[in-house]
């Protein structure tokens, strides 16, 4: 199956981001990157996320002083700060589970997304960025479908692997809803781990499994 899977350098639909102007990643114009400052930029911006209370508190102004750039150096690379701390937090923590049966392998792709809602380095963001994308989609509801978000691009790729090699092998619905699984999973570990700071136990993440089977199941 084919997904319409998302930029993943615009997670929060921002109007100069790439979706919006169909330009793919980070700004490439400019000088060719430095890679030592970009490793300062993205260790910075780590850095921050583990250690501000408030989203509100990572600034670009922030990232630039620390990781002794200019500002403009920044913005050459991202777009954004959501664009920028979205690849030093989220993008890539995700992988492709142990190939064993269809729930096992789910079950491992919900553990992997659960500690990404309760790292040091990721759960004081997710709320700051889930509150700008839900504050651009208010103003901008022309780009509603545009935004996505954080490691939503690795979700939907994995799940959509899975599920493929799932069918392959006789197991799973014939045309699972993506979209609609990512929701779940979305919802349920972000109200539980941000909102209420409840932990997944194993009971928890058995009931959480099969509420994504069942969205895997929904109409398209």
């Amino acid at each position: 199956m084919k997904t319409n899977k998302p930029d993943r350098h615009n997670y929060c639909g921002n109007p100069g981001s790439a979706a919006s102007h169909g330009a793919k990643g980070p700004n490439p114009k400019g000088r060719p990157r430095d890679e030592n400052a970009h490793q300062a930029i993205m260790a910075c911006t780590l850095e921050m996320a583990r250690t501000k209370n408030r989203y509100r508190d990572i600034t670009i102004e922030r990232i630039a002083k620390g990781a002794k750039v200019a500002k403009t150096t920044i913005y050459r690379w991202w777009k954004s700060k959501s664009d920028l701390i979205h690849e030093a937090c989220f993008e890539g923590q995700l992988h492709d589970p142990v190939p064993s049966t269809l729930r096992q392998e789910l079950q491992d792709i919900l553990t992997q997304a659960y500690q990404l809602h309760i790292s040091q380095a990721t759960r004081g963001v997710l709320a700051g960025l889930l509150a700008e994308y839900i504050e651009h989609s208010q103003e901008h509801p022309e780009h509603v479908m545009e935004g996505v978000f954080p490691f939503e691009h690795d979700l939907i790729e994995i799940l959509d692997t899975t599920f493929q090699r799932a069918r392959e092998c006789g197991d799973g619905p014939e045309d699972p809803n993506i979209r609609a699984m990512v929701r779940t999973i979305q919802t349920v570990l972000f109200h539980n781990c941000i909102t209420y700071g409840m932990t997944c136990n194993e009971e928890r993440m058995a009931i959480l499994t099969e509420q994504v089977m069942a969205a895997a199941s929904l109409p398209q």
